[in-house]
């Protein structure tokens, strides 16, 4: 099979991106299954293209689309398909080092965690002038909870790929901490990252609705929410489901979401389409039993959408597992204007100062060149 390999202007570094299910960020017909970490992945790399010291790459699954494309200023390429079969199994590495070696990175930064992992840090070794950067994607990452549900072969290869990749970034102390009691693996911090809105709705005169964004993955509890919704009769609630995760979860929420007179169920949305609907909320609610750092969170701060979380810290009213704190926070947040700018000013104030992605960006070009440079020489 003849390759296609990518035309770089001399002098810039080039930088792959390796997340596979981001290629319905670039083409929003695909049928790839985003989460936070493929949004995420997507603002670094389209952030990072338009710095003209970087050339940026991106490699994504095989959806049928052709070998080579070109989005904006990023090339992305495809790999593989991500079905689980026997003859995946065993060609995803081919297919995969192809793809890198049309793209010849210098730097590769992956999320999130699979066995791909240890693949990305087998090619740094093979070709030991490219350079790997992990980035995890969640709290499970970092403790063997998301290597534990990984096949022999693919734990192995995950565990492998976090003791050579060159750096690992994670989202904060906790990960950090949970990375080297577990993997003996030293990390650095980097928060997420997105756009500052232009224009910031009031939240007193936003129309008074309760919003929930999440996957179809039992982690993010949507039995809770339901639970909520069930609840508090009187609130108008509206559900953004992506499909990915669990498919058999998928159907049984989007059936259990129409009991519900004061639910709007709006199934998956695109990215710009949830920012929307982020923006115009009085509160975005989360259920998950764990978390990374959520994006969903990051982006209702930046949009000063008060945020109540069930477990998991945020920027706004974390309730520590209270389902009743829950509850009452809504009801204070509904009802009370007063209150309710004083917690959507604490958010955007705190989301401005540490998830903007001009300031976010700045880090990552830190790291991405200490990593290229080191490695050069």
């Amino acid at each position: 099979m003849k390759l296609l390999y990518m035309a770089h202007a001399k002098g810039q570094i080039r930088v792959s991106f390796v997340c596979f299910n981001a290629y319905k960020l670039f083409n929003r017909r695909s049928s790839a299954q985003i989460g936070g970490t493929e949004v995420q992945m997507h603002t670094l790399a389209t952030s990072l293209a338009k710095d003209d010291r970087f050339t940026v790459s991106c490699i994504v699954g095989n959806f049928n689309q052709p070998r080579v494309e070109k989005f904006g200023n990023i090339t992305v390429v495809s790999a593989f398909k991500l079905r689980k079969s026997i003859w995946n199994l065993l060609t995803a590495p081919v297919f995969l080092f192809q793809a890198l070696r049309i793209s010849r990175p210098d730097v590769i930064i992956s999320s999130p965690a699979g066995p791909e992992v240890g693949l990305l840090a087998l090619y740094c070794i093979f070709f030991p002038k490219t350079t790997y950067i992990f980035r995890t994607a969640s709290d499970v990452d970092c403790n063997t909870v998301k290597e534990k549900t990984f096949d022999p072969v693919s734990a192995l290869l995950y565990r492998f790929g976090i003791r050579y990749a060159q750096a690992v970034v994670v989202q904060h102390e906790r990960q950090q901490s949970d990375l080297q009691n577990y993997y003996h693996k030293k990390s650095r911090i980097l928060g997420n990252g997105y756009s500052v809105p232009g224009t910031i709705i009031p939240i007193q005169e936003r129309e008074k609705r309760i919003a929930w964004v999440g996957s179809s993955r039992t982690v993010k509890r949507a039995d809770i929410f339901f639970k909520v919704v069930e609840q508090l009769p009187s609130y108008s609630f509206d559900m953004v489901l992506s499909e990915s995760g669990d498919t058999r979860l998928h159907k049984k929420y989007t059936a259990q979401a129409t009991r519900y007179s004061n639910l709007v169920f709006h199934g998956e949305l695109l990215p710009d389409q949830v920012n929307t609907l982020l923006s115009s909320a009085r509160i975005l609610i989360g259920t998950s039993d764990y978390e990374g750092s959520p994006n969903t969170y990051i982006i209702a701060a930046l949009s000063g959408t008060p945020v109540i979380s069930l477990n998991v810290a945020c920027d706004g009213v974390c309730v520590n597992g209270d389902l009743d704190q829950m509850k009452m926070e809504i009801k204070n947040i509904m009802g009370d204007d007063e209150y309710a700018i004083k917690i959507s000013d604490q958010a955007l104030q705190a989301a401005r100062t540490h998830y903007d992605i001009n300031k976010v960006i700045v880090q990552w070009i830190s790291v991405i060149q200490e990593m290229y440079y080191s490695q050069k020489n």
